[in-house]
């Protein structure tokens, strides 16, 4: 198990109940990826776990983000935000054709190009 950020499970609880379709898109192997959501209890916030496999290229190929878009049964669109910490997600989102927020609290310090906004908080998606 590893240390959440604060209000995690608060704010998916919250999109939860708001019906907002969510998915994780990460470039962390299957093998290591579910597993971290599982141990965290927080698998079942998310209809769609989408990791690197032959086929689906790590971001910032957006081959990652278009197919969880498929499977959530959604297109990207002016509703469709992609939340990431760093300029390979930024990239990846850009390419997909949504917008992109920034999580300035993550591993990058340096504000990635293509952010359409930056949060500085988990709950701040809560505002979008």
């Amino acid at each position: 198990m590893i240390e959440l950020y604060e209000q995690v499970r608060q704010t998916l609880e919250t999109l939860r109940n708001r019906k907002t379709s969510l998915g994780v898109v990460s470039n962390l192997p299957g093998w290591l990826a579910r597993p971290l959501l599982e141990s965290n209890g927080l698998n079942e916030y998310f209809e769609i776990v989408i990791t690197p496999c032959r086929g689906l290229p790590a971001k910032p190929k957006p081959q990652g983000i278009l197919n969880a878009l498929e499977q959530i049964g959604h297109g990207p669109n002016a509703s469709t935000w992609f939340v990431g910490d760093g300029a390979v997600d930024a990239c990846a989102a850009e390419a997909a054709g949504v917008k992109f927020v920034w999580a300035s609290y993550g591993y990058e310090t340096r504000q990635p190009p293509c952010t359409s906004i930056a949060v500085e908080k988990f709950e701040d998606v809560l505002l979008l």
